[in-house]
């Protein structure tokens, strides 16, 4: 398959190609036809004085800067000197927006062929057919090389480079250049058509065609160049013309292989003649095939072999036709308008530089550059004007512009979290866009998240995340920050009995039969505010709240006491244990999340609460003379009955 290296044209060259796809054909094609162009003039080293690279760009027929001449740039970086390079030396692009490297298979066993029949003049609709094939080894190339670049005086320059498998033979290449579109159709069979929308004989007035003969080798080429033209009636053809010399070209003469550090047909050497390379100055070509005020845009390069120069000869092989849009002596400007909701928009310029830019009132834009500074344009519709000279034709050419509202920005957002809380101690947060809006997250680092975050909630922290919200037509809101606290939530439970003791330390069940107790609940230090409070006591049946939320929100915050009463009667078994023992319990929530604490004497302990209850020790004995009256005789036997009672309280 055909492979293009990282390449791609955005604004920023005065001029540029709009590729539709990233195809072999083009590149053939448009290379072929500078190549051609410059080839039909006397081949030498010469330094074409575009900005870029630095020093220029040597046309000699090697790949090297600095060779032969120091100072000047070429393709790849040569030895000591200030020329510069176009490609690194893994093969990269220095400059992605202005060079391309194309690399195409050698020697394919199948290609696109003419079906026979055709002549180069011919209506494509009515006279032409297709089928699959096999290409010669004198029209294989392997390694395309394109750079774009301007003069100082603002001239489109295209320089191009570019390999052959073999140098022997005779080769005539046709490289038409189509302001409509051409495409061969069908799939199967020996003679397929072609759709052509041209609408005069299947090409439109005006369109061209550069055809190279490339004889013994190729070593001397020669240039005929066509424009397509009403010759009576409704009868076209291609005629033609004579333009003057635009182009600098040459190929590598030397008998001794040139290094290509690139690589090229499996080697890093080039043999005689099989590597050319060339500047065309399309500004000044443009003038010389026509009325240099017209202006013209290309939409298809077709590129295409014959049999020999002849304007009969049949026509042999095709490269699929490439739609483009190269804009000669005219410009074309637009802004993308993904661009339109960011701080700056730069002009997309197809065609003629050095022209300005205005505007309706109430768009800044620099008038040098074209660039729309959005932060000072008031959204709205636009239009902006390009005024230009095309040799000497003043033009103008214009495009809409509409600046879309900002949407609201969303309110900052706080959330805590509880540490530890959530599922599997994740909480996922979630924010409500204003009606129609959508909200987009980002972290910490302002980079854009796929979907609202999960935050840890394992230890305690802050975690800060930004978001913003958008609708269809509107730009993107500006951030707004969001802040997540995970923190202590904690709860604390202090209970007492009130009643007095005796003087034995203990309660008296008989004076005190209730045990009355305080429960005082106040948040763990550091805590969240805590709501939902209840306090529970297995021995406490009714607990009731008596103060403490001095703000009545019913929320327990720092620096509140809530005091809450209870009691509890003796019972029988709590003499006997001479103690009552118990504890209760505290529970709050904050934001779904509950926390609970045992009671304790302390704020800082868990020890249970002790009531002693008073223990009476306590017998009375009656005793009863039961054998009856009178005792007079000594040896009388007298019976008695005692009878013991516990008058205490315990067993």
């Amino acid at each position: 398959m055909d492979r293009l290296s990282e390449f791609q044209i955005i604004q920023k060259p005065s001029w540029q190609w709009i590729f539709s796809q990233r195809n072999s054909s083009l590149i053939k094609g448009f290379l072929l036809f500078v190549l051609a162009l410059g080839l039909s003039f006397t081949s030498f080293s010469q330094v074409v004085s575009v900005t870029t690279p630095t020093g220029g760009f040597e046309i000699d027929g090697n790949l090297v800067a600095n060779s032969p001449t120091n100072g000047a740039g070429d393709w790849v970086q040569g030895g000591a000197g200030s020329g510069g390079f176009l490609f690194n030396s893994d093969g990269s692009p220095v400059n992605v927006v202005r060079t391309v490297k194309f690399i195409d298979p050698f020697s394919p066993s199948t290609d696109n062929v003419f079906q026979g029949g055709g002549k180069f003049n011919d209506n494509p609709n009515t006279a032409w057919g297709w089928q699959l094939g096999g290409v010669q080894g004198k029209s294989d190339i392997n390694n395309v090389f394109v750079h774009l670049a301007e003069d100082l005086a603002n001239d489109q320059w295209i320089i191009v480079g570019a390999d052959r498998l073999e140098t022997n033979g005779n080769s005539y290449i046709d490289f038409e250049f189509l302001q409509g579109t051409l495409q061969p159709t069908g799939t199967t069979g020996n003679n397929r058509p072609f759709t052509a929308s041209g609408p005069h004989d299947g090409r439109t007035i005006g369109d061209f065609l550069i055809s190279v003969e490339y004889t013994n080798g190729g070593s001397n080429p020669i240039v005929r160049f066509y424009r397509w033209s009403l010759i009576s009636g409704s009868n076209y053809d291609y005629i033609e013309q004579f333009p003057g010399p635009v182009a600098f070209a040459a190929t590598n003469i030397g008998i001794n292989p040139i290094s290509t550090p690139l690589g090229a047909f499996g080697t890093n050497t080039y043999s005689q003649f099989q590597f050319v390379e060339a500047a065309v100055n399309v500004s000044a070509f443009f003038t010389g095939i026509g009325n240099p005020c017209d202006g013209l845009t290309i939409g298809t390069v077709f590129v295409k072999t014959k049999s020999s120069s002849s304007s009969t000869a049949a026509l042999e092989d095709f490269v699929a036709p490439v739609p483009v849009r190269l804009v000669l002596g005219n410009a074309e400007i637009s802004y993308n308008p993904s661009d339109l909701c960011n701080s700056f928009a730069d002009v997309t310029l197809n065609g003629v530089p050095g022209g300005s830019f205005s505007s309706t009132q109430g768009l800044s834009i620099n008038s040098q550059t074209g660039r729309i500074n959005l932060i000072e344009s008031l959204p709205g519709t636009y239009v902006v004007t390009y005024s230009f000279t095309s040799e000497e034709c003043p033009k103008t050419t214009t495009t809409s512009v509409t600046i879309p509202n900002k949407a609201p920005t969303p309110e900052a957002q706080t959330f805590d979290f509880c540490e530890g809380s959530g599922t599997d101690q994740s909480q996922l947060l979630s924010v409500t866009p204003a009606t129609g809006y959508t909200i987009t997250w980002y972290d910490s680092d302002m980079n854009p998240l796929q979907s609202a975050p999960e935050v840890s909630t394992a230890t305690a922290g802050i975690q800060t995340f930004y978001i913003t919200q958008i609708k269809d037509g509107e730009c993107e809101s500006e951030m707004a920050e969001v802040t997540v606290n995970i923190g202590v939530c904690s709860i604390t439970l202090v209970k007492e009995f009130t009643n007095d003791l005796s003087d034995d330390e203990c309660l008296d069940p008989t004076l005190n039969p209730n045990i009355n107790y305080t429960f005082t609940v106040a948040l763990g230090a550091g805590s969240f505010p805590l709501s939902s409070i209840s306090v529970a006591d297995p021995k406490v049946s009714i607990i009731t709240y008596q103060s403490g939320d001095t703000n009545t929100n019913g929320i327990l915050e720092s620096g509140e006491s809530w005091i809450y009463t209870g009691s509890y009667t003796i019972i029988a078994s709590d003499i006997e244990a001479g103690q009552v023992t118990n504890q209760a319990t505290a529970e709050g929530t904050f934001n779904g999340y509950k926390v609970s604490d045992l009671s304790g004497t302390a704020v800082d302990s868990n020890d249970e609460t002790v009531a002693p209850v008073c223990q009476n020790f306590e017998l009375s004995l009656v005793k009863t003379a039961t054998s009856g009256d009178p005792y007079s005789a000594v040896g009388d036997v007298v019976t008695y009955e005692y009878e013991i009672t516990n008058t205490g309280n315990v067993t």
